[in-house]
């Protein structure tokens, strides 16, 4: 699944949150993480859990490259023998909560804040709130030489449970009269949360949420479209069109390209299926 793995990582935080075990999203990062209260210092003091689920932590991390590279902060992570050192050594560049920044490292933390909250590691606990009540048994996880899971990239599914998984969102956050995760929360990840520095032509743009992204796409004269969508490496896509009670599952292989084939089938092809679907139903 690559990058949605990261969506699964934000949905668990807010299941934390919503079972009590996160007290708030604007708790201090170092409130969960004892091990590395070191490494609070200057504006470091300040990033938050909520910083951290939009990317926004604002040191100084370098993503945006082939991550066969090894200069990409988040293979040197991989790398490291404590990676939530490794991130939160990084040194300060913006303040927290003011710059996007993708961050391999900050769902790292959020995983390390997971396993301090509830007791459990994070995925053990995203086995426990998501994929047992959601009926889902084949899965796995990555693990880097050392054994950790790759909580960034890492996790591996059936399409058909990335689909369970969208419409766990679309009923937001209920499964078979459980709430699993709070409904205002769901409200709160899926709206744009933070501006990236990411253009799309023709007056698109892309925001982001809780761990999901939320760009804005020109599909015709004088039409954007809006996606609610987690998105990984390849081709790896879970699209929520809640106007229209949708969840769409795409998957493909085309790693470390900067081709988005599967974005252009849901916007040519899915979308405008979608559109006309509303319209019979509403008898036009």
């Amino acid at each position: 699944m690559r990058s949605v793995s990261k969506t699964f990582v934000g949905a668990a935080v807010l299941a934390a949150h919503s079972k009590g075990k996160i007290k708030s999203l604007d708790a201090s990062i170092f409130d969960y993480l004892p091990d590395h209260k070191v490494l609070a210092e200057g504006h470091k003091k300040e990033i938050t859990i909520r910083h951290l689920l939009t990317m926004a932590a604002g040191l100084d991390w370098n993503e945006q490259m082939s991550y066969m590279d090894p200069a990409n902060d988040e293979t040197r992570m991989d790398a490291a023998p404590d990676a939530i050192a490794f991130f939160l050594s990084k040194p300060e560049k913006q303040k927290p909560g003011s710059t996007f920044n993708y961050t391999g490292g900050a769902t790292e933390t959020l995983a390390a804040i997971i396993k301090n909250a509830t007791g459990k590691s994070a995925d053990t606990f995203i086995a426990d709130e998501f994929f047992k009540p959601l009926g889902i048994t084949s899965f796995e996880w990555a693990k880097r030489s050392n054994g950790s899971v790759i909580y960034p990239s890492g996790l591996r599914l059936r399409s058909r449970d990335l689909a369970k998984f969208g419409m766990l969102f679309l009923n937001r956050g209920l499964w078979d009269k459980k709430q699993i995760i709070r409904p205002e929360l769901i409200d709160e990840a899926v709206k744009v949360q933070i501006v990236t520095p990411f253009l799309i032509p023709n007056g698109g743009s892309v925001g982001y949420g809780y761990h999901i992204w939320r760009p804005t796409i020109p599909v015709g004269p004088n039409e954007l479209m809006t996606m609610t969508m987690a998105e990984g490496n390849g081709g790896q896509m879970i699209v929520l069109d809640f106007e229209r009670n949708a969840v769409t599952v795409m998957t493909a292989g085309s790693y470390n390209s900067r081709e988005r084939s599967t974005a252009a089938v849901y916007e040519q092809v899915i979308y405008p299926v979608l559109k006309r679907a509303q319209k019979v139903g509403r008898g036009n």
